[in-house]
């Protein structure tokens, strides 16, 4: 036991030594005004957001709020900062660094918050990031504690037999939809492909024949389709 805590903690620190750190080649640094300024109107021009104040004039290098509590950012341009659907999918997001903190668009241009999959690099892997619900930046320290637990299990499925039961504690009860496949080619196969899907991420886990949630592996988490 105390070998494989050892072990354990190696692996570990070398997981928290190689977690990519936010690139920036791919999000680009600006000086945003602190001021929020009201949008009352957001055209789509070329498939880009341009939003508008209440004299009609176009915002631009700044911070933007909508009625409905939708919150943007908008280049010196004029066109939000969004995640491109084609590239990055309906739940894409694409990061920016905005006064030296980061922060999530997606699609709509749309600040985000909570978990989601990005990667800063074109083709890089994406990985769990985690966005404060308040102010919507990059919470590093955070996201590491779950990323640990994204690690794939591959042929030390019994050491990380936990991993499933602590993700999901960690994520919470917001599940939208739970898929069970009758089949798994994960590890020996004995089990089945179980997908958790939540509002913009997807956890894939492994469940034994004859053992219940608690025995689940992860597999992967995902960008959600």
């Amino acid at each position: 036991m105390k070998k494989f805590k050892k072990l354990f903690a190696v692996m570990l620190c070398l997981l928290m030594m190689l977690t990519p750190v936010i690139s920036d080649q791919q999000a680009v640094t600006v000086q945003a005004a602190t001021k929020m300024t009201a949008v009352k109107q957001v055209k789509t021009k070329s498939g880009k957001r341009y939003g508008y104040n209440a004299k009609g004039k176009m915002i631009k290098n700044q911070w933007g709020k909508s009625s409905s509590g939708c919150i943007y950012y908008f280049q010196k341009n004029g066109a939000a900062y969004q995640a491109d659907k084609d590239f990055q999918g309906r739940y894409g997001i694409v990061i920016k660094k905005i006064d030296n903190k980061y922060y999530g668009f997606d699609v709509y241009g749309h600040r985000v918050t909570g978990f989601h999959m990005a990667s800063t690099k074109l083709y890089g892997n994406a990985i769990l990031y985690y966005f404060d619900t308040k102010t919507g930046a990059y919470n590093q320290a955070k996201s590491k504690v779950y990323r640990t637990y994204t690690v794939s299990a591959r042929s030390k499925a019994t050491k990380y037999q936990k991993n499933a039961t602590k993700l999901k504690k960690l994520l919470g009860k917001q599940v939208k939809k739970v898929k069970i496949n009758k089949e798994s080619c994960f590890l020996d196969g004995k089990g089945w492909d179980v997908t958790y899907t939540y509002a913009n991420i997807e956890l894939n886990v492994f469940r034994p024949y004859g053992k219940g949630r608690s025995a689940e592996v992860v597999e992967s988490v995902v960008t959600r389709f």
